[in-house]
């Protein structure tokens, strides 16, 4: 009888620990998926939940709650100097208690670098609380960098938008949002970089080839997107002076861009950013040039795509 009663506990014991081992295979298997979306404080709540429900760890789950918690103190996202140490204290365990085993090479090798690096991050509470401010310090400046750039994208958007440019737009779409331009009648002109260029078909003001103001030639490439348009801004016959005064007060409204803004000669570029989330990635130029020929000075306006980046 008391054979049959052992045999009924050792049996209902295996039952209840495998069904243990189940469930923390699953939270182990929702931790990865949460370290998988970048979620590392959920991440860390399953793992300890699987620790939890096996009345231990082991190398897996040890190996995964390091690598979430470095992650965290790595992006600067997390908030307790308790992290820091915690982290400290679980290298240094799994250094060691799994220096002999086989199999687990490369994440021994992780887990020794993130040791290593653990170093240059805060020592104790006050320093963390300094770190912390540095970075709150940090990140208040890249947000007013951010919006500075999206108002000023803002601003540009606005100060020249009776030329209603867009990027990536067909030949059809670019004449379907500027009706001024379709109005008027243009040559088309094959080059042999697979460029078509379409030009204003009106009669030149002098020998220059300049046109009157309003809209002078626009730029489709291989794909069938326009690429650029220039516009006439301004046309005067012996008005040096006072054309060069007009270019000069253009060209000192831009400057306020920084380092969107470049001069050269007679022309000046303003570079647009894409967004105030991408301030490096170009999405168009602005150019206005100031050009003298015999009597005569032209002022010209022309947006051109960023052709080192696909918009």
């Amino acid at each position: 009888m008391k054979k049959i009663l052992l045999t009924f506990v050792l049996i209902v014991t295996s039952q209840f620990t495998l069904g243990q081992n189940a469930i923390a295979k699953l939270k182990f298997s929702e931790a990865e998926e949460a370290y998988a979306v970048g979620d590392y404080e959920l991440t860390i709540s399953k793992l300890n939940e699987a620790e939890r429900i096996l009345k231990s760890t082991n190398p897996k789950i040890l190996y995964l709650k390091i690598v979430a918690q470095f992650d965290m103190i790595e992006k600067k996202t997390v908030k307790s100097f308790s992290v820091i140490v915690n982290t400290r204290s679980l290298t240094k365990k799994y250094l060691n208690q799994y220096q002999n085993l086989s199999n687990i090479e490369d994440k021994y090798r992780e887990v020794y670098k993130i040791d290593k690096a653990l170093k240059n991050y805060p020592q104790t509470s006050q320093d963390f609380e300094i770190w912390k401010e540095q970075q709150r310090k940090a990140e208040q400046i890249e947000t007013d960098n951010k919006n500075l750039i999206k108002s000023m994208i803002e601003e540009i958007q606005t100060k020249y938008e009776k030329y209603k440019w867009k990027t990536n737009l067909t030949e059809e779409e670019f004449l379907s949002n500027n009706t001024e331009i379709k109005n008027y009648k243009w040559d088309r002109i094959e080059n042999k970089n697979m460029m078509v260029v379409l030009r204003h078909t009106g009669t030149p003001l002098s020998v220059s080839g300049y046109y009157p103001n309003g809209p002078a030639n626009y730029v489709i490439n291989e794909s069938g997107i326009v690429t650029s348009i220039t516009y006439n801004l301004k046309t005067a016959k012996n008005k040096t002076d006072e054309m060069k005064k007009d270019f000069e007060e253009m060209k000192s409204e831009a400057v306020k861009y920084g380092k969107y803004y470049t001069f050269k000669d007679t022309y000046f570029t303003i570079s647009v950013p894409k967004s105030a989330v991408n301030p490096n990635e170009i999405a168009y130029y602005i150019h206005i040039q100031l050009t003298q020929v015999d009597k005569w000075s032209f002022m010209q306006i022309s947006f051109n795509v960023n052709m080192n980046k696909a918009n």
